[in-house]
């Protein structure tokens, strides 16, 4: 008869410590994944929230920079190196251009809206009052009289401009980098 007490110790098999290592590197390549994963995501994320911020504060710049100049004496042009522009019937200009700036040591591309001194809206820099909006993401923005210039459309419509007094319509568009 066999007479074992069962004392004897028991010890990891080479086959059996080669399948938790095995399981151990799947965990760990699945947790990495994950991770990178979870890093590009934020980044991505971080980026859209700038591009949408920077959207709104465009839009609503632009907004009120047609509503400042949409008034009987002034003609609106999207022709020439700005954006847009406005002329009075004097033959002042204001408009909107992209400019860079440099903000805290590091060059920003900006979106520098012109007004009369007459309306008390950004920083007097001799006649003129500036506004500065930050195009970070921005590569390229056009606006275009809707609808004659449609068929030139080379961006995506982020949104329309309506114009009440002078009966215009214009679509900004938005090329993101």
């Amino acid at each position: 008869m066999f007479k074992g007490h069962g004392n004897f110790k028991r010890a990891f098999t080479l086959y059996e410590l080669m399948i938790a290592i095995a399981l151990f590197a799947l965990v760990a390549g699945v947790v990495l994944t994950f991770v990178s994963f979870m890093g590009r995501n934020v980044e991505n994320s971080d980026y859209s929230v700038v591009r949408n911020s920077e959207t709104l504060d465009i839009r609503e710049e632009l907004d009120f920079w047609f509503s400042a100049f949409d008034k009987q004496d002034y003609t609106f042009s999207t022709d020439g190196t700005a954006v847009v522009s406005a002329t009075h019937t004097d033959g002042t200009v204001y408009s909107v251009t992209l400019v860079t700036s440099v903000v805290d040591g590091n060059v920003v591309p900006q979106l520098r809206f012109g007004y009369p001194e007459s309306i008390y809206h950004g920083e007097t820099v001799g006649q003129f009052n500036y506004v500065y909006v930050d195009c970070t993401t921005v590569s390229e923005i056009d606006i275009v009289a809707y609808p004659d210039n449609v068929a030139n459309v080379s961006g995506s419509v982020r949104f329309e401009i309506n114009c009440p007094v002078s009966q215009l319509q214009f679509l900004c568009l938005i090329v993101f980098k």
